[in-house]
């Protein structure tokens, strides 16, 4: 679970990065999904950006079906080209918990915000 978490914290901080160095809007989606509706990233997540003509993937990490449970802002986000950010006024909270809900085992909040900065804290469980 908190490798799951890490992982994702690592997944947005290449979406900044490439969304400020190409200029464009990059994007961490559930795996294979470009359009609405998203779906959820419980099974897994990439983050691509569209060059004008296509879609680029620059990153693809998938989970092992139904180990993981994920809570929050799970659809994805988008962020800035130029900036890498999300938006004034904007945060994203993202949960990972097993999904067997052992007990000994936390649930890993990762928090990414306006600027695109991330941070992962545990915690007993996914806040409601």
């Amino acid at each position: 679970v908190k490798a799951a978490a890490n992982n994702f914290k690592s997944a947005v901080a290449l979406a900044r990065s490439e969304a400020r160095k190409r200029g464009v809007n990059t994007s961490i989606r559930p795996i294979g999904e470009t359009a609405e509706p998203w779906g959820i990233v419980d099974d897994g997540w990439h983050v691509y950006y569209n060059d004008g003509s296509t879609m680029k993937t620059v990153l693809e990490h998938q989970l092992e079906s139904g180990s993981i449970q994920v809570s929050g802002d799970k659809d994805g986000f988008d962020l800035l080209g130029g900036t890498g950010r999300l938006g004034v006024g904007v945060e994203e909270i993202i949960c990972f918990e097993d999904s067997n809900n052992t007990s000994n085992v936390p649930a890993y909040i990762v928090s990414v915000n306006q600027a695109g900065f991330v941070v992962v804290t545990e915690s007993a469980s996914c806040p409601a």
